[in-house]
């Protein structure tokens, strides 16, 4: 069991992905705003972070490089999560620092499976 924090400003992928994580028993905290995603890193420590890229404001990508250059939490790893072209890039994905993508439509074995390559 795992505390996964996902952000998405999609309710229904939000609560899909919530779903999904909460069925293989792990502890799911929950954001519609990227803006606040640091902050809740620090607060709650989460194990995996699972970041929409296509994100209003600051992208998913640019926050996942803001989360791998701050020492106290760099080491929290972060996969992006998109229907859009950029996370097929793996040009941006390295760029970006995430450590893994997860493709839109999300079904539930390929969430278990990046969850838990992430998580090892």
């Amino acid at each position: 069991m795992a505390l996964v924090l996902v952000v998405d400003d999609d309710t229904l992928s939000l609560q899909l992905l919530e779903l999904m994580l909460k069925r293989e028993q792990h502890v799911v905290l929950t954001s519609a705003s990227n803006t606040d995603t640091v902050d809740l890193i620090y607060q709650h420590q989460p194990d995996l972070v699972i970041l929409n890229d296509n994100m209003p404001h600051v992208s998913g990508g640019e926050m996942c490089k803001r989360i791998k250059t701050d020492p106290r939490i760099c080491q929290t790893p972060v996969v992006l999560t998109s229907a859009g072209q950029r996370v097929r890039d793996p040009n941006y994905v390295r760029d970006s620092r995430a450590d893994g993508v997860l493709y839109k439509p999300c079904v539930a074995a390929d969430v278990r499976t990046c969850v838990n390559q992430h998580l090892r």
